[in-house]
């Protein structure tokens, strides 16, 4: 298990490693690892939030990639 803390600034902190990515993050969770994200001024656990967030934040697809799979999606279900 890595525990991470989760600073104001957004940026996210490893004990003896220091700061660590997002990509570092989504890799370890790709991994199997599991991964808990504690933020520092509350220390509450958000590490579902601060997942859903990498994980947007690191899509790779374009807004119309994204859009032409919702409507692929959508003919198929109207199809069925």
């Amino acid at each position: 298990m890595i525990e991470l803390i989760k600073y104001p600034n957004r940026k996210l902190y490893m004990a003896k490693h220091g700061y660590v990515t997002q990509t570092f993050l989504l890799d370890e969770v790709k991994k199997g690892t599991r991964v808990v994200v504690i933020e520092k001024a509350t220390n509450k656990d958000v590490t579902n939030q601060v997942l859903k967030t990498a994980i947007i934040d690191n899509l790779e697809l374009s807004n119309d990639t994204l859009l032409g799979l919702i409507n692929e999606e959508n003919q198929v279900q109207e199809g069925q």
